[in-house]
């Protein structure tokens, strides 16, 4: 490893405030690693979403396969019950370091999750296109990238970068253009 990634490695284990981080979960243990750590009091956040699995029938699950956010301090106690709890594989590192996500993305995410959660879908690519910011309407305070505007199909991507994955909620035109 080089010399300047050591360096931000150090400067990751350094910060002394709780941050917004990603961990990844063996398939289908995002719910049980959720309610588990919440038992610890850590923070936690687990978006889902709500799908159809046949006629009058729903069924909440999560928005990301394997992926469940937590709000820790670096090289404290609930960062290793986190990363050691039963079902986790590990937190989503780049450089073998743990990404970070920004408080903005993740409310961004709770915003769309709470309110749309039937019309809300996961994304895993996105080519750049314009990034708004939702002024008024349910999405106020919301950054997002449009994948696409047409009559049939709006879409509003919030992209996450760090984990190379986004949510995406269907919106009528009217309704896009009313709230920006």
């Amino acid at each position: 490893m080089n010399y300047k990634m050591e360096e931000l490695k150090d400067k990751f284990y350094q910060i002394k405030h709780p941050v917004w981080l990603a961990l990844f979960t063996k398939g289908n243990h995002e719910k049980k690693v959720h309610n588990y750590l919440k038992k610890f009091d850590i923070e936690t956040f687990l978006p889902t979403r709500i799908i159809y699995v046949s006629p009058g029938k729903e069924r909440e699950i999560p928005l990301f396969r394997s992926y469940v956010f937590v709000k820790v301090t670096p090289r404290t106690k609930p960062f290793y019950i986190a990363m050691d709890a039963e079902g986790v594989v590990g937190y989503v590192k780049f450089n073998n370091i743990p990404a970070i996500i920004t408080e903005e993305e993740i409310k961004s995410l709770k915003i769309i999750t709470d309110k749309h959660k039937k019309d809300v879908f996961p994304v895993y690519s996105l080519e750049e296109e314009e990034e708004i910011t939702f002024k008024r309407g349910p999405l106020k305070g919301v950054r997002a990238k449009i994948k696409k505007i047409d009559e049939k199909n709006n879409l509003v991507i919030v992209w996450i970068k760090e984990l190379l994955s986004g949510a995406a909620v269907k919106l009528k035109k009217n309704l896009l253009i009313e709230w920006l």
